[in-house]
């Protein structure tokens, strides 16, 4: 893996490559209340609009079952709970967002919730309710799902949670220990605070009509002192629209011929971005190139494509300037060095494995190795970077820890990092 580094400013946030990194993982959505996008009528209804969501923390209104008992009441499929003929009338309604602290209605980490949730089987103390659940709606009028290409939404948890649309699945983060079989189980990892993520679906889940959202959210243990559940934003794409977003986890690998060339791969801001670009030009003046990237894929459920790029014709021991993206969506402009050909020294930061520690120990390597070695190029990875390949938290963290690394005096040259 290659990570550069400029040598006047900060690179980009949550550096993570979009090939080598054939490991991020899953994303999430959320229900919504009975919040209608347009009426049913006899007569085709337009597809909403982007910036109307159908799902926002404070209109939206849910379902929920915070008591620790099993929403399919015995039944043998455990999942009918999911579908949108379930009768969710005796759950409690509120709207978001919600959570509780050792049973408190108190901050959870930087988030406090509206809502308090049952925290303990009893009410008191452990063992924690395993799952808890979500149900709300949305109606779409009649003609309306032709203009829609997918629903996208954004989603703050903590710590496990699974997404279903219609009955159907869509998303799961760090759900991995959840079977299937049960609907009552711990399940995911103790994250700290609570995480950020974002789902996407096609719009063959969605119906004209009532559409259900539910979703699970799990402790993952019975000694969980916290959980958290917010649901900001879940909105329609239509079909042919691009979300404007810059990219992120931008990385820059080196190619057999370093001197004159340079590979380039980042992660889109959007999973509307089906196309990506690299955009250059010498840092001392020249004309601008811009070069069509390919998309790498997607991985791990996350729903954004990746994309990766190599620029040759450069010039040995020069510096070029360059962001990726796409219109409207650029990355901040950055820097890199070609290899000077005529250099015969230089150093390397070598890391073994992270993995463990991620959001404390890891940070605290990486400051110490760049003080012992502040003039190096670069950095290789032996493996084991975290201990899920799936767990896009670890991915998180790991990228934050790295960050430090690339704060550097502008008088140094510019850094690489290899895998």
């Amino acid at each position: 893996m290659t990570l550069t580094k400029s040598p006047d400013r900060r690179h980009h946030r949550g550096l993570a490559s979009a090939v080598l990194l054939a490991v991020l993982g899953g994303a999430l959505a959320f229900p919504a209340a009975a919040l209608a996008v347009a009426p049913i009528t006899d007569a085709p209804a337009p597809a909403p609009a982007r910036d109307a969501p159908v799902i926002t923390t404070a209109m939206t209104t849910w379902q929920y079952l915070d008591d620790g008992s099993d929403p399919a009441g015995g039944s043998a499929d455990v999942r009918s709970w999911t579908a949108s003929g379930f009768d969710d009338s005796t759950w409690k309604s509120a709207k978001g967002s919600f959570g509780a602290k050792k049973g408190q209605l108190t901050a959870v980490g930087p988030h406090t919730p509206t809502t308090l949730l049952n925290h303990y089987l009893d009410g008191k103390s452990s063992p924690a309710v395993p799952t808890y659940f979500f149900r709300s709606t949305f109606e779409l009028g009649q003609g309306a799902k032709a203009g829609i290409d997918s629903i996208v939404g954004d989603l703050v948890h903590d710590d496990a949670a699974a997404v279903w649309i219609n009955g159907i699945k869509v998303a799961g983060f760090l759900d991995e220990r959840a079977t299937g079989s049960e609907n009552q189980q711990y399940a995911g990892t103790g994250n700290g605070d609570p995480v950020s993520n974002t789902f996407s679906a096609s719009s063959s889940v969605l119906t004209e009509g009532t559409n259900t959202v539910a979703i699970a959210l799990y402790q993952d243990r019975e000694t969980s002192s916290d959980i958290y559940l917010d649901v900001p934003s879940v909105r329609l794409t239509k079909a042919g629209e691009t979300l404007n977003a810059p990219p992120s986890r931008v990385i820059l690998t080196p190619t057999t011929t370093p001197e004159t060339s340079q590979s380039f791969s980042w992660l889109a801001g959007d999973a509307t971005h089906t196309s990506g670009q690299v955009q250059i030009k010498r840092t001392s003046g020249g004309s601008e190139r811009t070069i069509d990237a390919y998309m790498a894929g997607k991985v791990n459920g996350n729903p954004k494509p990746h994309y990766s790029a190599t620029i040759s014709g450069l010039v040995p021991a020069s510096k070029y300037t360059y962001r990726v993206g796409l219109e409207g969506s650029w990355s901040e402009w950055n820097t890199f060095t070609t290899a000077d050909p005529n250099a015969k020294d230089f150093q390397f930061i070598y890391y073994g494995d992270a993995q463990i520690g991620l959001d404390s120990t890891w940070p605290e390597v990486v400051r110490q190795a760049e003080a012992k070695a502040p003039n190096s190029i670069g950095s290789v990875h032996a493996g084991d970077l975290i201990d899920s390949g799936n767990n896009e938290t670890q991915w998180l963290n790991w990228f934050a820890g790295m960050e430090g690394q690339l704060r550097i005096p502008a008088q140094q040259p510019p850094r690489r990092n290899h895998r």
